[in-house]
C-alpha cells in the first residue's frame, strides 16, 4: 500500500477585513454616544433634583417655623409689622413659661428669613444655597378670627442652573377663633 501525500493549499483567513473594522468601529461610536448623551442628562437632571431639594428644604424649614409660631402667639403687633409689601415683617407676641409676653419677629434680610426671639441674637430660617426674594405678608382679621398669609419667594442655585419657586400658607391663630 502506497499513500500519496499531496499537499492541500488551504489559505487560512485570519484577522479582520477592512470593513469589518468599520464596522465595528461605527457600532462602537454609536453605543458611545448613546452611553455620553445619557450621563449627559443624568447629570442635568441631578442638577434639576438638587436645586429643588435645597429649595424645598428651605421653604419647609421657614413655613413650618411661621406656621407653628403664629398658631401659639397670643397675637400680633399689627402696629410695627409690616403687611402687604415684599419684604414683609411680621411681629408676634407670645407668652413664655413664666408668663410674660416675649416678641418673635420674622422678617426678611440680605435674602434671608430671620427670627429673632425677645432679645437673642436673630437666627436665619434658610437651609442650602437658597435665597428668599419675596415674604409677602397679609394680615387677615374677620373680628371672630384672626389669619395671616404667607407667600415666600425662594430662588436656589447650583453650578450654572438657577430656578425659582413660589410657596403658600394660610395660617389662623389659636387663640383668635
Amino acid at each position: 500500500m502506497f499513500y500519496s501525500f499531496k499537499k492541500i493549499n488551504r489559505v487560512k483567513n485570519s484577522g479582520f477585513s477592512l470593513l469589518e473594522v468599520l464596522i465595528y468601529v461605527a457600532s462602537l461610536i454609536f453605543v458611545l454616544a448613546i452611553v455620553t448623551n445619557t450621563f449627559l442628562l443624568m447629570s442635568k437632571s441631578y442638577v434639576g433634583i438638587k436645586i429643588s431639594q435645597n429649595i424645598n428644604n428651605s421653604a419647609i424649614n421657614i413655613l413650618e417655623r411661621m406656621t407653628r409660631e403664629i398658631r401659639w402667639s397670643s397675637g400680633v403687633d399689627s402696629m410695627n409689622s409690616v403687611f402687604n409689601l415684599n419684604s414683609g415683617v411680621l411681629i408676634l407676641n407670645t407668652v413664655d413659661n413664666l408668663g410674660e409676653i416675649v416678641e418673635k419677629q420674622f422678617y426678611l434680610e440680605n435674602g434671608s428669613v430671620m427670627i429673632k426671639e425677645g432679645t437673642d441674637e436673630p437666627k436665619s430660617l434658610n437651609t442650602g444655597d437658597v435665597q428668599v426674594n419675596k415674604m409677602f405678608l397679609v394680615l387677615g382679621d374677620s373680628g371672630v378670627s384672626t389669619a395671616i398669609k404667607i407667600e415666600l419667594e425662594i430662588e436656589g442655585s447650583f453650578r450654572d442652573k438657577i430656578k425659582t419657586k413660589t410657596f403658600y400658607d394660610s395660617v389662623v391663630m389659636r387663640e383668635g377663633y
